[in-house]
């Protein structure tokens, strides 16, 4: 996220598309696939490090 902040354009779409880009980043790592599910599941998420 810092380097998004670095990044960042004057351009209001670039940054939209930076941060979209960066969210979908982390919902595809194992934390971030692991929280999702844990979400629709209704339980506490169980983290193991794991990129």
């Amino acid at each position: 996220m810092k380097r998004l902040l670095a990044e960042s354009d004057p351009g209001f779409e670039a940054q939209l598309a930076r941060e979209s880009h960066a969210i979908a980043a982390q919902g595809a790592s194992g934390e971030g696939r692991e929280g999702i599910a844990a979400f629709l599941e209704k339980r506490a998420p169980r983290f193991d490090g794991a990129p």
